[in-house]
C-alpha cells in the first residue's frame, strides 16, 4: 500500500484537482452563453409562430402616442 509521501498519490490528487477546476471554469464561460443562445431561440420561435414582432410593434407604437404626463396641465 503507498504511503502519504508517494509520489504517485500526489500526483494523481493535483491531476485530479486541476481537472475538477478545469470544468468548472469550462462550465462558468459555457453556461451564460448556453442561456443566451436558448433564450434567442425562445424568441425567435415565438416571434415566427405567434408574430410576436408585430405585437411589440404595435405596443411600441401606442406607447409613443400615448401622453406621458397623463395629460395636458
Amino acid at each position: 500500500m503507498a504511503g502519504d509521501g508517494d509520489p504517485g498519490t500526489t500526483a494523481t490528487v493535483a491531476i485530479l484537482a486541476l481537472d475538477v477546476l478545469g470544468a468548472i471554469v469550462a462550465g462558468m464561460i459555457t453556461a451564460p452563453f448556453l442561456a443566451g443562445v436558448l433564450a434567442l431561440l425562445y424568441i425567435d420561435r415565438r416571434m415566427r409562430a405567434e408574430g410576436l414582432d408585430f405585437v411589440l410593434r404595435r405596443q411600441e407604437r401606442t406607447a409613443r402616442q400615448a401622453p406621458v404626463g397623463g395629460g395636458a396641465p
